[in-house]
Order: C-alpha cells, then structure tokens, then sequence
C-alpha cells in the first residue's frame, strides 16, 4: 500500500487520545482543519 491510499478493508479500530496520556503538546490546529479532518474520517468510514 502506497501513502496516500485508502485500505479497501476499511478501519477495524478507531483510536481515542486521552489528555492524561499525551506527553506535550507541538502545535495546535485551527478549527477549519480539524473540521476538514473529521469529515474526511467520516467520508473514509461511510465507504
């Protein structure tokens, strides 16, 4: 599989980030892309 390719099984877990389990922190996202991200997530689930 390529980068960039979408598996054709499709995801069989979904992970969650805990705040107590992250380290530090390396930047922050602005509320437009976190918003392309999870429709992107939703787009890739749906199929």
């Amino acid at each position: 599989m390529k980068l960039g390719e979408i598996c054709k099984r499709g995801p069989n877990r979904i992970f969650t980030a805990d705040r107590h389990i992250i380290l530090y922190i390396v930047g922050h996202l602005k509320p437009e892309k976190v918003n392309e991200v999870s429709e992107r997530i939703v787009d890739i689930l749906r199929q």
